[in-house]
């Protein structure tokens, strides 16, 4: 009836202020809804010696104020009062008991207060204690609802029940879920004790000062309701965003104590970088230096734009290694990071002999941002290892850890490069620079190029009218190219690398040192409109520091040469052979400045032919060939002068020729005297043309690419002037998926019975046109489940996601497999070359690798199987399976070839990520394949 009598109205507010005179201000606001009247008396007031858990619904004498009441308007009665309005309300009603100075809100009630927010769907606020009790709400089917939830600014928490003084500040919280980053903390009963200051100090500073004292707690990185792991001590000290700090603790995981306990601990919460402890990465057993602890250290942030982590691992047998990475990034600059580990490993000899080996390693990895110079980039990809040992390395990529996963055990190159590039605006060249490193981790052979210079210049068109009239001339067309570069490189062991030894010249060291400088010009016009004329010219000089020099000793050489057949993978046998060499060939190198050039000219004249055959109806419409054939002439004078000779075996009656410098960087012209040679080649390309049915359309589809024929004819040479004919073509298939290579030679001249060639040619002699030489054949196939299921069923090709997909309820069964990939290698080498023996040899592999996601928490992994039909064996098998336990992840790798296997039971990636149970383990008699 309020509504309808403005006046009374009025004397209700006054009559209102009256009767709520107190010590607080307070401005309270009921939402828009339907008024809902309690049945009952509302539940007296949380005392701490009565905690209600259940609230019936009570009967009110005096309801709410209508759903459109205005908020009452803040005032301040007393020096005691608040220095901030309580905002408060309810979306089903509110009930005010004036004799105890209690408001009763019931259904989505909330209090604010400064940046505090407290909800819940019973909130009972004590206006003479400055007291809110939030707790839930029982519904008509008896089900408590509507839990408290209580935030202060970054501050989160979820409980049964709370109590919360406003003038104090402080509250107590039963059964308090919190969040801290990624940590869950789930307090028996706690107290939250809020930041003390004026307004503008508590919206800047309240989230990091505040602080929650619990007791009985367990926090965890579990979201679970019930978490199945945690750390559970008798008391804790919380301060939000900063860090945790817990007594006498354990560890329980499914509800069972464990062993594990800690004195005390300290958790940090703070964001952003901060300098502290890293916790080990991984608990680790290898058979050979036994258990231990790795990624166990500490990190140092040096400035917003650098940083560095010291890492270590050590081992029970006396293994350890040390490792300092440092990061930088400078926005719109560059970025990288550069890692230095040294290791120092216990070995122990089948005579118990017990030595330590040191070993060391480099990485360096920086990215040049485009926008820092665009005339300048510098990059650069390190990866460098050695070992002082003569014997003993790093072995395959395992320079951190124990892994015998298919990529690490497989993995025994390291690549290195560091290079730059610069342009001179304005400017016809260009300087690019770089050095390169390559080692096999096997073979301990390591070759580095330092460094390598190129000096680039832009074609030019030296007779060009840049202001001419009328049409081009000719010569107008005639372009000039030059270019040079300098390379040294270096073929050592890793055990003498950056050492004065690496560039000494002997049986496992090579030093070469090299320049070379290219000069060419060329024209190309057309003739008689369906030719295109090419003539060019070109000269090359090369700078080298030594020169080859062979010599003969005639001293016989006996030696022994065991070998060893296994036919059909039986025993072993082993046959011993005494062989006599009649002398050898020693080879030293002169050291000075030596210049070899060569000279070159021609030109050649190419067109296109084209023919097609069509057709009006069935399936293949049309058939296209294209034919490119060109002819040429080329002119090189005789470089026998950068030859000599020598005799190679106390019965040979001929001298062999070599070149000084066919070990040099550039190479060195060829010693087969003066070139005068007609050159041809033909280049065939067949598409066919197909009619799609489905939207009577034409598909063009490329039968053989490239079909390539080459040759020559030297008119300087006095005999055997025709070359061979060599012979390529290429196609793929299925979109891509599978590709086929052929290459063959073919030579022109006879063949005899003892396999020598003659003069005459092969039709004379042989009665064919052609004498097989070699050929090569190569097919290589890489495709996925899902992709074959696609290429069947006529679909695009695309990328597959099976684990997406593992989470519908409804999956095929081929689904499963679709990430799938099955790669395989064929290739066939086949050798009739003149005098040597004929030999075939075949290489035939096909393996797989993926996953099978069995159900959301299940799936397999097939790190690599595959199958080699030569050797008739497995490859490197390596399968394992991962079990997802929600905030634990379990998991089993086996690689029955290596004879080893490895198991894990840890927690998830995060805070805790610490707690695991990994077991690496090499196997005893493993059954081999």
């Amino acid at each position: 009836k309020i509504k309808s009598f403005p006046i009374l109205k009025v004397h209700f507010h006054i009559i209102f202020l009256f009767l709520t005179l107190g010590s607080m201000t307070l401005t309270a606001q009921k939402t828009p809804s339907t008024v809902i009247r309690p049945s009952v008396q509302p539940p007296t007031p949380w005392r701490p010696d009565t905690i209600p858990l259940a609230v019936s619904s009570p009967n009110d004498t005096f309801s709410s104020a209508p759903s459109d009441a205005r908020s009452y308007a803040a005032v301040v009665y007393s020096k005691d009062s608040l220095d901030a309005p309580v905002d408060y309300g309810a979306r089903d009603s509110m009930f005010f008991d004036h004799k105890n100075n209690l408001v009763h809100l019931y259904g989505v009630a909330y209090a604010k207060y400064r940046n505090l927010n407290l909800t819940a769907n019973y909130i009972i606020i004590d206006l003479k204690q400055n007291v809110a009790t939030a707790q839930p709400y029982a519904d008509s089917a008896g089900v408590l609802r509507g839990f408290p939830n209580f935030k202060d600014g970054s501050q989160d928490v979820d409980a049964k029940k709370m109590r919360y003084n406003f003038k104090s500040r402080k509250g107590i919280i039963l059964e308090a879920v919190s969040k801290q980053n990624d940590i869950f903390i789930h307090g028996g009963v706690s107290k939250f004790v809020a930041a003390v200051g004026d307004s503008a100090d508590l919206k800047k500073n309240a989230p990091s000062d505040n602080v929650i004292y619990s007791s009985h707690a367990i926090f965890t990185t579990c979201n679970a309701d019930h978490p199945h792991f945690g750390i559970v001590s008798a008391k804790q000290k919380i301060i939000p965003g900063k860090v945790i700090v817990v007594g006498p603790s354990n560890l329980v995981i499914g509800d069972v104590p464990t062993p594990l306990w800690l004195p005390f601990a300290a958790f940090p919460l703070a964001q952003g970088r901060r300098t502290g402890l890293i916790f080990p990465k991984d608990y680790q057993y290898n058979p050979q230096w036994g258990y231990g602890l790795t990624g166990v250290g500490w990190y140092f942030p040096l400035s917003p734009n650098y940083d560095v982590v010291l890492d270590a691992e050590i081992y029970v047998r006396g293994t350890f290694g040390l490792k300092a990475t440092g990061r930088y990034k400078q926005n719109y600059k560059s970025s990288g990071d550069l890692q230095i580990g040294y290791r120092s490993t216990i070995t122990e000899s089948a005579k118990a002999e017990i030595s330590r080996t040191p070993s060391w390693n480099v990485r360096w990895s920086h990215t040049q941002d485009q926008r820092a110079n665009p005339t300048f980039q510098f990059n650069a990809h390190v990866d460098v290892s050695g070992s002082k040992s003569a014997t003993n390395s790093l072995l395959s990529s395992n320079r951190s850890g124990f892994d015998n996963s298919y990529s690490s055990a497989t993995n025994s190159q390291l690549q290195s490069s560091i290079s730059f590039t610069k342009t001179f605006p304005g400017q016809p060249y260009s300087l690019s620079g770089s050095i390169s490193h390559a080692q096999n981790l096997a073979t301990r052979d390591v070759q580095m190029s330092l460094p390598n210079l190129d000096f680039t210049m832009q074609t030019l068109f030296p007779f060009k009218n840049n202001k001419r009239v009328g049409n081009e001339q000719w010569y107008e067309k005639v372009s000039l190219q030059y270019s040079a570069s300098l390379q040294n490189q270096i073929r050592t062991k890793d055990s003498i690398q950056f050492t004065a030894k690496m560039f000494e010249n002997t049986a496992t060291n090579t030093s070469q040192f090299g320049v070379r400088h290219q000069l060419s010009s060329s024209i190309n016009f057309n003739l008689f409109k369906f030719f295109n004329l090419s003539p060019s010219v070109s000269y090359s000089e090369f700078w080298y520091l030594r020169q080859q020099n062979r010599t003969f000793d005639p001293t016989n050489i006996t030696y022994r040469r065991d070998t060893s057949i296994n036919p059909n993978n039986k025993t072993d046998t082993i046959f011993t052979k005494t062989i006599t060499q009649n002398g050898k060939v020693d080879t030293t190198y002169n050291n000075g400045f030596y210049r070899v050039n060569q000279f070159s000219l021609g030109a050649s004249l190419s067109t296109r032919i084209f023919g097609t055959l069509q057709f009006k109806k069935g399936l293949i419409r049309g058939i296209r060939h294209t034919i490119a054939p060109s002819i040429g002439f080329s002119y090189s004078p005789n470089y026998t002068r950068y030859t000599d000779s020598v005799y190679t075996s106390n019965d040979a009656k001929f001298r062999e020729i070599y070149n000084r410098y066919q070990d040099a960087i550039y190479g060195a012209p060829s010693a087969g005297g003066q070139q005068m040679a007609l050159t041809y080649s033909l280049t065939n390309l067949f598409e066919l043309k197909t009619f799609v049915s489905k939207d009577s359309t034409f598909k063009k589809i490329k039968l053989l690419e490239n079909v390539n024929i080459n040759g020559s004819y030297n008119f300087a040479a006095d005999s055997f002037r025709f070359s061979n004919i060599s012979m390529s073509t290429g196609t793929n298939f299925f979109n891509g998926l599978t590709t086929l290579s052929i290459n063959a030679l073919f030579s022109p001249y006879g063949k005899k019975a003892n396999g020598l060639r003659t003069e005459q040619s092969a039709i004379l002699t042989n009665g064919r046109l052609l004498n097989f030489l070699n050929a090569t054949i190569n097919v290589s196939t890489s495709i996925s489940i899902g992709q074959i299921r696609d290429l069947v069923q006529g679909k695009t090709l695309k990328d597959n996601n099976p684990t997406a997909k593992s989470s519908q309820t409804d999956v095929a069964f081929i689904d499963l497999f679709e990430a799938f990939r099955l790669s395989h290698n064929f290739s066939m080498s086949v050798d009739r070359n003149f005098g040597s023996r004929d030999t075939t040899l075949f290489q035939n592999a096909i393996y797989t690798s993926g996953n099978i996601p069995l159900s959301k928490k299940w799936r397999l992994t097939v790190g690599n199987i595959g199958y080699d039909f030569v050797s008739q064996r497995l490859t490197y098998p390596d399968f394992g399976f991962y079990r997802d336990l929600h905030c634990w992840e379990m998991g089993m790798n086996w690689q029955p070839l290596r004879g080893t296997y490895s198991f894990f039971l840890r927690v998830k990636p995060g805070t805790l990520d610490f707690l695991k149970i990994p077991y690496d383990q090499k196997l005893t008699g493993a059954p081999r394949f």
